[in-house]
């Protein structure tokens, strides 16, 4: 038994060892490819962004754990504060101001959070593990604030 085969025969002849895509081809191509990256653009930049925001937040919260973690091992108190006209945190020791930390979240840093504010400016952590006030960081990049708090008996949290 023999299967019968369809005989294909072009429409138009080929040309002369000349294979590839018609102008039209590629422009539609084109077209959707440039649609494509016009949509997903300004979604993975949303999405650098709230990364980079998440990093600078969990990052403070370590280096304001780290500063009540210094307190406790060298049995000094420890201050953390804000240089004025910066977006830095600075951890110094409180009694000789030797400087544990110091953490850029400015334009050269790779955080680059547009906005940073620490209420009240200057915090002294005690060897106990408690604070002289409480404390409340605001970071902001873009469109999304996150603030970070740290109460008196040294539970630091992410408030939003």
């Amino acid at each position: 038994m023999t299967i019968p085969t369809a005989d294909f025969t072009p429409s138009r002849p080929p040309a002369c060892g000349r294979a590839g895509f018609t102008l039209l081809e590629l422009v539609l191509a084109m077209v959707m490819v440039a649609v494509l990256t016009s949509v997903a653009v300004p979604r993975i930049g949303e999405a650098m962004r709230s990364t980079r925001t998440d990093r600078a937040v969990r990052t403070m919260v370590l280096d304001l754990e780290h500063a009540l973690s210094m307190a406790a091992r060298q049995r000094a108190p420890v201050r953390i504060s804000q240089p004025s006209g910066t977006r830095q945190l600075e951890v110094r020791n409180a009694v000789d101001a030797t400087l544990y930390l110091a953490r850029d979240f400015g334009p050269g840093a790779d955080f680059q959070v547009e906005f940073l504010t620490l209420e009240p400016a200057v915090v002294d952590v005690f060897p106990t593990g408690r604070t002289s006030s409480g404390l409340t960081v605001t970071l902001r990049t873009g469109d999304m604030t996150r603030v970070v708090a740290m109460s008196t008996a040294g539970q630091v949290r992410v408030v939003q």
